[in-house]
C-alpha cells in the first residue's frame, strides 16, 4: 500500500525513468534515452518500487511488462511531468520559442516540420512538447499553453474558435506485424487480404483522432475489429504486435523493431490527411514560416494523392488518381 509520505517525497526524475522504460520495455534504450545507466535505471526504479510499496514492471532477460499498477503510474506520470514542465515555463523568463505539439517523436510528419520548418530562428530551437494526441493537445492551444500542434481532423470536425489549420500531407498508412505472418512475404498487401485476420486497434487514450480513423477503416471495408491497446511509444506498440500475432495499421514510415516490419497497403491505398493547427490570433507569428512551408511541402509531395486508387475517411470512397497524358500516351504505346 502506497503511503502519503511516499507521495510527498515521489522524484519527478523517477517518474521519467518510469515513463521513458514503459515506451520502451527495454532497459538499454529506456537508459539510453535518458543517458543513464542500465544499472542505474534498473536500480531506480526498483528503489521507486520499494517506496510505492508495489511493483510496476515484471521484468526478466528477455522481456519488459508493464503492471497494472504501472499503467496507472505511468498514465498519471506523463500528466504530472506535463504540468511540472508548464510550471517552470510559466515562471521562467518568457521568449519567443514556439511550443510545438509533435504529438510523439517517433512520427515523421510533424517531427519534419517542426525541424524543416520551424528549425532554429535567430538560435532559438522550438520547445517539442508530446502530447500524444489532437483530442488532448487541442485544449493546450487554445489557451496558449503551446502554438503549433497537428493531428487529423475528422470530416465535419468543428474546430474551437480562432483555430486556423492548413492541410500539410497525404500519409499512406502502412501495415504493421510480426515478421512470421503470413502476410509479412510479399512486398505490398492489398487492404481486402487484411480480412482474413482480426486489426489490433492500438492508441494512447489522448490519441481520439488517430483511434476514430483507424475504426473508420476498419468499418469501410468489412475488416475484423480486433482487441484496443492503450500504450505509448513505437517500441511498446511493435512487442505488443509481435506477442499477439496480430495486425495494426500505423503511421511509421520504419519497422521498430527486429520483431515486426511493415508493408504497404494497396487496393486501395488508406490515407490519413494531416493537418497543422495553430491560434489565428498568432497568424503574424505564424505567417514567416508559412512559405518555408508551402516550399517544404511542394519539395516533398506531400499534398500529392497516391498515384493508384486510395482512399481516405474524408473521401468516403475509394478515389482513382486522374488519368494524364503520359499514362495515356503509355497505355497506346502498348496497344497493339
Amino acid at each position: 500500500m502506497c503511503s502519503m509520505n511516499a507521495l510527498t517525497n515521489l522524484d519527478l526524475r523517477h517518474v521519467r525513468y518510469a515513463v521513458a522504460l514503459a515506451d520502451e520495455l527495454h532497459f538499454g534504450r529506456a537508459a539510453s534515452r535518458l543517458d543513464i545507466s542500465e544499472q542505474t535505471l534498473s536500480a531506480q526504479i526498483r528503489r521507486l518500487e520499494d517506496q510505492l510499496g508495489t511493483v510496476l514492471f515484471i521484468r526478466d532477460r528477455r522481456h519488459v511488462e508493464v503492471t497494472k499498477a504501472g499503467s496507472i503510474f505511468v498514465t498519471t506520470g506523463r500528466k504530472l511531468l506535463v504540468e511540472a514542465n508548464d510550471m517552470l515555463m510559466e515562471i521562467s523568463p518568457q521568449t519567443d520559442r514556439l511550443r510545438i505539439d509533435v504529438e510523439m517523436e517517433s512520427l515523421e510528419t510533424p517531427m519534419l516540420v517542426s525541424e524543416e520548418v520551424f528549425g532554429a530562428v535567430d538560435g532559438e530551437l522550438p520547445e517539442i512538447r508530446e502530447g500524444h494526441g489532437l483530442a488532448a493537445t487541442l485544449p493546450n492551444l487554445v489557451a496558449g499553453d503551446i502554438d503549433v500542434t497537428f493531428g487529423w481532423l475528422a470530416p465535419g470536425e468543428r474546430l474551437p474558435k480562432g483555430i486556423a489549420h492548413r492541410l500539410i500531407r497525404r500519409q499512406p498508412i502502412n501495415l504493421l506485424l510480426p515478421v512470421e505472418h503470413p502476410l509479412a512475404g510479399a512486398a505490398e498487401t492489398p487492404l481486402a487480404e487484411l480480412r482474413r485476420f482480426p486489426v489490433v486497434v492500438y492508441a494512447p487514450r489522448e490519441a481520439v483522432a488517430w483511434r476514430a480513423w483507424q475504426k473508420a477503416l476498419i468499418s469501410a471495408f468489412g475488416l475484423q475489429l480486433g482487441r484496443r491497446v492503450d500504450m505509448h511509444g513505437q517500441r511498446a506498440i511493435a512487442r505488443a504486435v509481435a506477442a499477439s500475432g496480430s495486425l495494426a495499421l500505423t503511421r511509421l514510415v520504419a519497422s521498430p523493431s527486429v520483431e515486426v516490419t511493415l508493408r504497404p497497403l494497396v487496393d486501395p491505398v488508406p490515407v490519413l490527411n494531416w493537418s497543422m493547427l495553430w491560434r489565428s490570433s498568432e497568424q503574424a507569428r505564424i505567417d514567416p514560416f508559412l512559405a518555408k512551408l508551402e516550399h517544404f511541402l511542394a519539395e516533398r509531395r506531400w499534398l500529392d494523392p497516391p498515384d493508384r486508387l486510395w482512399w481516405s475517411p474524408d473521401e468516403g470512397s475509394p478515389v482513382r488518381p486522374p488519368v494524364t497524358m503520359s499514362v495515356l500516351r503509355t497505355k497506346e504505346r502498348r496497344s497493339p
